[in-house]
């Protein structure tokens, strides 16, 4: 028996009871980062991609098999996010609710459609269907007649940047030359 068969038979056992990792550091974080796009590409032109096993539906399922944290973690990134968001779309005014369960539900099928290209996936079709839905629901948003339209919380300037009334009109006459005027006891130019 010569060596490399030996050094092959060792590496099979090793692999054969997972003691031998196959993938390195750098390989997870690219699949982390930015997903298989090769495999999407394949999936999208035969048309798998949105079946039951397709990539779109292994992104949503958020089991990691023998990791309960990482299973929990997923969980809650993929569906409490978005949850939370229709939470926050209930209290939203009335004038508003129509754009922001737009934006919600745009959101979530957008990051589901990006998520087997990994974060950078996820995050760009999140963004992507979120201003999309937002368009969309401005098309349900309830108008009142009577009162004007709220501007965006978010288009609002900051307080400390924001024009403030003059909350008196300015004296015709300076401060300074009314007290020159009794000191000179001439009448100002003003009619003070």
């Amino acid at each position: 028996m010569s060596s490399s068969n030996h050094a092959l038979g060792v590496d099979a056992a090793l692999a054969d009871f997972g003691l031998v990792k196959s993938a390195g550091a750098g390989d997870d974080i690219k699949q982390i980062l930015i997903g298989d796009p090769t495999r999407y590409l394949r999936e999208l032109r035969r048309g798998k991609l949105f079946t039951r096993g397709g990539a779109i539906a292994q992104a949503a399922n958020p089991h990691v098999p023998g990791s309960p944290g990482m299973t929990a973690l997923n969980a809650t990134l993929n569906y409490g996010l978005p949850l939370y968001g229709l939470y926050q779309t209930a209290h939203a005014p009335a004038s508003e609710r129509g754009s922001a369960l737009g934006s919600s539900i745009g959101a979530l099928l957008g990051g589901l459609v990006g998520a087997p290209l990994g974060l950078a996936g996820n995050m760009a079709g999140g963004t992507l269907g979120a201003s999309l839905g937002e368009h969309v629901g401005r098309l349900f948003n309830r108008t009142s007649s009577s009162a004007p339209p709220r501007p965006h919380p978010s288009r609002e300037p900051p307080a400390d940047r924001r024009i403030l009334p003059q909350f008196a009109p300015r004296p015709a006459v300076s401060p300074l030359s009314s007290t020159m005027s009794q000191v000179t006891r001439r009448p100002t130019e003003f009619g003070g």
